[in-house]
């Protein structure tokens, strides 16, 4: 039997015994487990550089550690990256999703159990929470700095066109102007311990503060995370700071309200 093993060189193979045969497969089996958990130490090290150590910790190194959910009915798209190679993303990631998590579980409307919901249904809350507290003080300033402009009391006009249209109809001038009535941020008082309604009927969405409270909040957590460089893109509200880990700027493009493929001109931010 004869093995070609290069164009210009042809070699007789010598049978190897019985004996020779197991001794080599035995020290390509032992040199495979060798390398093999030599390969998975490597790997668990979360200084070496590799893809698996760069997706959990951060470093000069390791790519941004990037993560989608649904929230608040929106897409929520929250990015990581750390100077330090001892700081883990995932878990900065996680601890942000989870305070924009209790945000939404505290504000929804869409919730029954929600303090938003129960304010709603009952005209009082007692001792609310002091993130439910703060939106609902800061919503009221907003709504005077633009005279009524700005309304979270406009609830009971959404329900109304939502319920007309879903029959198949449009609410008529009489049930909008009845409606009307119980629109006023006035008429929402906010104490030590409770907040309430002056007048019966009354209801408050915060679908135009909650979102980007909840990126504020979720922006907080990955700063106390380690986290140097990131960004919380809620459907339209976002948080950026500490530029991208390459050192260049976020670029925010403002999109054109005509035309949800175009955009306006784009903002270049370091942030906070």
């Amino acid at each position: 039997m004869k093995l070609y093993t290069s164009p210009l060189k042809i070699r007789k193979v010598i049978p190897m015994k019985k004996t020779q045969v197991y001794t080599t497969i035995f020290t390509i089996a032992f040199l495979a487990v060798i390398l093999f958990a030599t390969s998975v130490l490597h790997g668990l090290n979360p200084d070496n550089g590799s893809n698996t150590a760069s997706d959990v910790y951060g470093g000069v190194d390791a790519p941004p550690f990037e993560m989608s959910r649904s929230i608040m009915g929106s897409i929520i798209t929250i990015s990581a990256a750390s100077d330090s190679s001892y700081v883990n993303l995932s878990a900065a990631v996680d601890d942000a999703f989870s305070d924009f998590s209790r945000i939404d579980a505290l504000m929804s409307t869409y919730k029954n159990d929600s303090e938003i919901s129960r304010l709603n249904r009952d005209g009082v809350l007692i001792r609310p929470d002091p993130n439910t507290r703060l939106v609902i003080e800061n919503s009221i300033v907003y709504s005077k700095m633009s005279n009524g402009s700005f309304d979270i009391t406009i609830k009971p006009v959404l329900d109304l066109w939502k319920e007309k249209v879903g029959a198949g109809s449009f609410p008529t001038d009489d049930e909008l102007n009845e409606t009307l009535r119980l629109v006023n941020y006035s008429n929402v008082t906010v104490v030590a311990d409770s907040i309430s309604f002056k007048q019966e009927g009354m209801a408050i969405t915060l679908g135009g503060v909650a979102k980007g409270y909840g990126a504020d909040r979720a922006a907080d957590a990955l700063i106390a995370g380690g986290i140097d460089h990131g960004f919380v893109n809620a459907g339209g509200d976002g948080v950026y700071f500490g530029g991208k880990s390459d050192g260049t700027l976020w670029n925010v493009a403002l999109r054109n309200p005509d035309a949800k493929d175009d955009y306006i001109t784009i903002i270049s931010i370091y942030g906070g």
